[in-house]
């Protein structure tokens, strides 16, 4: 299942922000200086909403020499966002725990992207088509 960094908000974090960052540094191994912070989407609920997750917008130049955490992370894919652009997400299926969700979704390197991953992308689509 595709996701982004991210992760709960710790006592040291100062706000979400940092929560971010930090997760981000903690999965993928990216300090937070490579970073050009672009603002926030709206928050998102995973499938079961049992989560809220509050997205955040970034940029940072490529290559780098990712150090992925393999406690929490299988491998990197990246989407270019002219092919999210061009493709955009579709309606997909999803058996999960003994029910069907319905999303919208994308294969990205022979993984199924969609649920909350899939919303925020959606809203990236909202302000990159305005």
């Amino acid at each position: 299942q595709i996701g982004f960094p991210g992760g709960f908000r710790e006592v040291e974090d100062r706000d979400l922000l940092r929560t971010a960052l930090r997760e981000a540094m903690e999965e993928i191994g990216t300090p937070a200086e490579q970073f050009e912070v672009l603002g926030r989407l709206e928050p998102v609920h995973t499938h079961k909403k049992e989560v809220l997750v509050y997205p955040w917008v970034v940029t940072m130049k490529l290559p780098f020499p990712f150090e992925l955490n393999p406690g929490e992370v299988e491998k990197l894919v990246f989407l270019p966002l002219k092919r999210l652009m061009t493709e955009g997400l579709h309606p997909i299926e999803v058996a999960i725990e003994g029910f069907t969700v319905k999303s919208k979704g994308l294969w990205v390197d022979g993984e199924l992207l969609w649920g909350a991953s899939a919303r925020m992308l959606e809203q990236l689509l909202v302000h990159f088509s305005l």
